[in-house]
């Protein structure tokens, strides 16, 4: 098997149990408190179709979706994020606690994982994980780099909530 096909494989079954790859060469992590239920968090972060409209980076998506129910685990969705174009999978889906997802751009593997974890007044936390794996891939991305695009994204997903909360109050 090789070095990618491994990494793939570790990719899924890391995000399938609702954690990232902790052997990929690159790994990082953010975490916001979100003035927002967790249910209303988990439909932001699910609201795939959303996401060019609330998240900075994400420029295109097209959801390959089995169900007229929402996304379920093995659904797709084609994206652009940062200029890169990515086919993901959803991998675990645990409402509305988790929603984890691998996706592959070039060579480059990756699993990411947002929990949210409910807070005392209506509010929770949500934490974003993500590995990446594949040949040179410190060499396109610095930790402090994965861990500011983690940072944008959680505060993205914040926002939203937030907004959403807001306007069903």
């Amino acid at each position: 098997m090789s070095a990618n096909r491994s990494a793939a494989a570790r990719a899924i079954d890391a995000a399938r149990a609702g954690r990232i790859d902790s052997l990929a060469a690159l790994q990082g992590t953010a975490s916001i408190d979100v003035d927002a239920s967790a249910e209303t968090t988990f439909a932001v972060l699910t609201d795939l179709d959303a996401w060019p409209a609330i998240i900075p980076g994400v420029t295109r998506m097209r959801t390959h979706l089995t169900s007229g129910a929402g996304p379920r685990p093995g659904d797709t969705f084609s994206w652009r994020n940062q200029g890169f174009p990515l086919r993901s999978t959803l991998q675990r889906l645990e409402y509305p606690t988790q929603v984890c997802w691998t996706g592959k751009a070039l060579w480059i593997v990756a699993a990411h994982c947002n929990t949210i974890t409910e807070l005392p007044a209506g509010r929770c936390r949500l934490t974003s994980t993500e590995s990446m794996a594949g040949f040179g891939v410190s060499h396109l991305m610095s930790t402090s780099s994965l861990n500011h695009q983690l940072r944008l994204f959680v505060e993205a997903i914040a926002v939203e909530a937030e907004r959403r909360a807001r306007d069903s109050a």
